[in-house]
């Protein structure tokens, strides 16, 4: 009996297969000794709250802006940013809330790689720590 379950564990063993999620795909900048500092108006915030709606906080003309944005329009939404960025700067960081589904993020991530990937621009998306929801 001991052997029979031996070889119906090695059997399985052998024979199971076991998914490898791959997670998201980013290609990380090389290492640089140099600091780059950013300004705050060259930040395009993408905020995703628990609901998964979107805000982008952005600034033009030297105000800021804040839009609320279907998630399905935001690669839309930043194209028509980048087109209005001559100077090819802006970073656009997602801040997911604790409680926003995880989905949530890749969702809004993968339309803002389409907008980089229409204008051919050079990807500039950064992942912020998550915020606590508002009340």
């Amino acid at each position: 009996m001991g052997d029979i379950v031996f070889l119906l564990l090695i059997f399985f063993l052998v024979t199971t297969v076991f998914n490898n999620e791959m997670g998201l795909q980013i290609i990380l900048p090389e290492e640089s000794k140099e600091e780059v500092k950013v300004k705050s108006e060259d930040i395009v915030k993408v905020r995703i709250d628990k609901m998964g709606n979107v805000k982008m906080h952005y600034y033009t003309g030297g105000e800021e802006i804040t839009v609320p944005v279907d998630w399905q329009e935001v690669s839309d939404k930043t194209i028509e940013i980048l087109n209005q960025d001559e100077e090819n700067k802006l970073i656009f960081s997602i801040i997911p809330t604790r409680s926003a589904k995880y989905e949530y993020m890749v969702r809004t991530f993968d339309q803002l790689k389409i907008a980089f990937e229409e204008t051919g621009e050079k990807e500039r998306i950064s992942l912020s720590p998550a915020e606590d929801d508002e009340e």
